[in-house]
Order: structure tokens, then sequence, then C-alpha cells
């Protein structure tokens, strides 16, 4: 039997159920909410759990933001951005925290330009169209999104954030996107990335996106799942990349291992990346372009078939012998590596092209093929190979010192020859006189007295000025030419001579 106070209790119980069980829907879809503080949030969203529209948080908030117990937004939950004085956007610069502990359905999710935002908590969302969280470098940010397992869009992550960790995420239709900083994005270098902390990358159930930008100062990837980066998977995504993945990284050296990603059309790694490993990768319907910071080895296998294989920067080796199809190979290394396993891999490739279309000996470009590196010709590449013979030390000791004395004996030999000669060369020759006189007395060959030419003749006589000329032998010729005989036969002083200067006068001696 009800009693009046039973009564009143039980209807009191069943409102207070009612109230926390039953959904209330407020907003009319057609205005956005806009709030400058905790207490206007909750003013307008009292007894609210589901708003039909979006809610804008005002640039003058100041301190944490807390979102209780909603758990829907149709549209956008964004911060705003404004111009003040200044060709720049500026965002809610005063935004300490986010937390919505309680939503679990959102379209848009846009918090940018908040420099001193510390946290972002949205533990039980579980589905939102695009994710927007960028330009917030100047604090370390946390994120927690514990529950969120499908994004129709896009997410972008980019600012001075640790660790970017979806746990629960396995599938973005869109571009996923983790940067340390917007800006580098769309830069085409990677080495401003290095001026920025490094970010742990952690999706450990994601199996599908449309693209995969990972740029700045990346310091670890974890993706054991990822089977699918393809622009034909998603049916909206943020911009038209030329990548499907891009990992542009600086800082410390970076191991990219995706262990079951088989279909993707383009990848580009550039910068810091020590190795890769994608051991199910097949076939590539694009481009690999492979430009490596420091030291790197370039080891395709086992991808068969692509269709352009660009590879440059400070590589020390590459690997090609898995491939089966390929129209477009270029090695361009910052220092020169032997072109010929690139070589021989294009012959085994493509045989139908001359090798003699284009060849300067340092440089090879045929129809396709270009490597800027050099070729060891093959006979000097098997000497080179060839192992040098391990001769002992005793053996080369017992050849080397015999030799050695032999040719310094030799040396020391020509040299006593050459100095012998030169003792030689400086005794004088015997005196003439001496000489003359000694074939005169019969000890030698006669020769005929040596009267010197005078001159100034008169008549038949000779003057009596010597001429310092015609001082030789009597000539082995029989006859001698004209007035020899005179010169020479008489030895006789003529008298003065009315010649020239070069007479002397009777009497008087040279």
């Amino acid at each position: 039997m009800w009693t009046k106070n039973g009564l009143l209790t039980t209807v009191v119980l069943l409102i207070t159920l009612l109230h926390s069980t039953t959904a209330i829907v407020c907003g009319d879809g057609t205005t956005d909410l806009y709030v400058s503080s905790q207490e206007e949030l909750d003013f307008d969203l009292n007894g609210c759990t589901s708003w039909i529209g979006g809610i804008v948080i005002g640039y003058k908030w100041n301190g944490p933001l807390v979102l209780n117990n909603i758990t829907n937004i149709t549209k956008y939950f964004e911060t705003e951005t404004y111009y003040q004085n200044s060709s720049q956007p500026v965002g809610t610069q005063f935004l300490t925290s986010v937390d919505a502990p309680e939503l679990r359905d959102l379209k848009f999710l846009t918090i940018t330009r908040s420099s001193n935002l510390t946290r972002i908590s949205l533990p039980k969302l579980e589905r939102v169209h695009r994710v927007l969280l960028d330009h917030m470098e100047n604090n370390a940010l946390t994120l927690d999104f514990s529950s969120l397992a499908r994004v129709g869009s896009y997410v972008d992550i980019a600012g001075n954030i640790p660790r970017v960790s979806f746990p629960s995420l396995v599938e973005v239709k869109g571009e996923l996107s983790v940067a340390s900083d917007e800006d580098l994005v769309e830069a085409k270098t990677y080495e401003r990335g290095a001026d920025f902390p490094g970010i742990d990358v952690d999706f450990p159930v994601l199996e599908k996106a449309a693209l995969l930008y990972l740029v700045g100062n990346i310091s670890s990837i974890n993706m054991p799942s990822l089977r699918t980066l393809s622009l034909t998977y998603g049916d909206d995504y943020h911009i038209l990349q030329e990548w499907d993945l891009k990992i542009w990284t600086a800082g410390n050296s970076l191991e990219v291992s995706l262990p079951l990603l088989s279909e993707i059309s383009d990848i580009s790694l550039k910068g810091n990346v020590g190795s890769f490993s994608f051991p199910a990768l097949k076939t590539i319907k694009g481009s690999f372009d492979f430009e490596p910071s420091d030291r790197a080895t370039f080891d395709v296998r086992p991808l068969q078939d692509a269709w352009n294989i660009d590879i440059s920067g400070n590589l020390t080796s590459y690997n090609l012998d898995s491939l089966t199809s390929l129209d477009i190979l270029t090695i361009q290394p910052d220092s020169f590596i032997s072109c010929n396993p690139a070589l021989e891999a294009w012959r085994r490739l493509r045989p139908q092209y001359d090798e003699e279309d284009w060849n300067d000996g340092t440089r090879y470009r045929y129809s396709g093929f270009s490597c800027n590196g050099f070729e060891v010709p093959e006979k000097k590449q098997e000497k080179e190979n060839k192992p040098f013979p391990k001769i002992p030390v005793g053996l080369t000791i017992g050849i080397g010192v015999p030799v050695f004395i032999f040719f310094a004996f030799a040396l020391w030999h020509s040299n006593k020859g050459k100095r012998k000669a030169e003792e030689i060369a400086k005794i004088p020759p015997p005196d003439y006189e001496a000489e003359m006189a000694a074939r005169s007395a019969g000890g030698g060959e006669v020769l005929p007295d040596y009267e010197p030419r005078r001159s100034g003749v008169s008549g038949s006589h000779p003057g009596s000025v010597i001429e310092l000329v015609d001082m030789t032998r009597p000539s082995q010729f029989p006859h001698h030419p004209p007035g020899y005989d005179i010169a020479v036969g008489s030895g006789t002083e003529a008298g003065p001579s009315t010649g020239g200067s070069g007479e002397v006068p009777a009497g008087e001696r040279l």
C-alpha cells in the first residue's frame, strides 16, 4: 500500500533518473554559440547534452575550458581567429586547456594559434570529420584522443607536441599530417625541422589513410598496422599533394618501418632517415624518392615494380636486385659511388636500350637511366677485387735485402768508373816542342819544321810580321794552296816593307 510520502519519493526518483538519461537537444542549427568565458558556456549549455550548430571560443577567453555534459556537436567546435592592428591573425592567446570529457561526435575540431595552450583532452570522442590543431609552438602540448576511431576527412596537427598518439584510430579518409610547424608541410626543404623539438608519432592500429605526411623533427614512428596509403581511397582530403607518403625530418636519425604497407603510389623520404623497411611492399605505382642527409643505404628489397626511382643525398650504397620493372632510374649522390650495380640492373631491366646513347665516362643517361657516379672498368674491377697475396715477412726480407745490396754495389761501381775517367781527363797533353824535338831526333814521325806565316810579302820574300793564322800541321794532301811554299819554304827575315800598319821595322822583334 502506497503512502503519501512513499509515492512522493518515487516520483522524485523517476524524474531524476529520466533527466539523467534523456538527451536534451539545444540549438536550432542556424545560430552559433559564441562564448568568452566558462560562465557564459555553462549558462548557455545548462541542461543540454547535444548542441545543434557550432560553438566558437572567443579570443578573449582566459584560462581553462571545460565542456560539461555535451556528447554531440553537429557542426564545429573551434577557437576564434581575428586580425587586430596586424596583418597576422591572432587566436585565443590566453586559453590554457580544453577538456570535453563526454563529447563523442563532432563535425569539425579546429583549435589554432593558441600560444599558451598546454592540453587538449577529448577522451571519449569516437567520430569526427576533420581535426585541425596548429600554430601552437610556444608550450609543450599534450593530446588525449583515446577513443577516436575514424576521421571522415583529414587530420592536421602541427606544433610543439612531444607525443602524438591516437591509440584507437583505424581510418583517416583524407590526409594525416603531423608536423613540427605548419609552414614545414609546404616547404621545399627539410633543414628547418632541426629548429623544433622532436615528436614521437604513435598510431598503433591505423590501417588506412589517403596521405601520410610526417614533417619536421620526427623522433620515432609507430605504425605497425598501416596497409594502405592512396589518394584513390580518400573521398575527401585536405590538399592534393605530390606524395602518398612524405617523411621529411631533421634531428636525430630516424628509422622508418612500416611492416604491413602494401598499397601506395608515391614515397618521399628525405633528411635524417637512417634506414627504412617496407617488407610487404612489392609495387609502387609512382615514384620512390630518397635523399638522406646523413650516411645511409638504399635497399629497395623486396620491391619489384616501380615507375621511377630517384636516389640522391649522402648515399653510401644501394641495392636494386629485387626490381623486375622500372621506367626511370636516377642516382645523383653528394659523393661519387660506383655506377656498376645500377648499370647492371638497368641492362637487366631495359635490355632494348643502346648503351651508347649517352656516355662521357662519368655519367650515364640511357633513355631513362642517369647515374652521376663512376664506372669501374670490368678488368680493373676484377683486379681491384682480387685479394692481395699474403707474403710472409721473412720471405720478403730474404729477397729484398740481397736485391738492395746488388743495386747499391752497381751504383758504387758506376760512380767509381766515372771518377777514374775524370782523373784521366785532368792529365795535360805532352809539350809540342818536346814532341817535335823527339821526332827530329828519330824518336817518332819526322814532321816538317814549323815556321809561322809572315805578312807583308815583297817580291818572293816573306814579310817580317808573323800572322797568327794557319797554325796547323801541314796538310796531308800533296797539293797546297797558292803561296803556301813561299810562306813556309824560307826561314830568312825580310827587309822593311812599305806595307800598312801591320808591319814591324827591320831589326826589331815581335
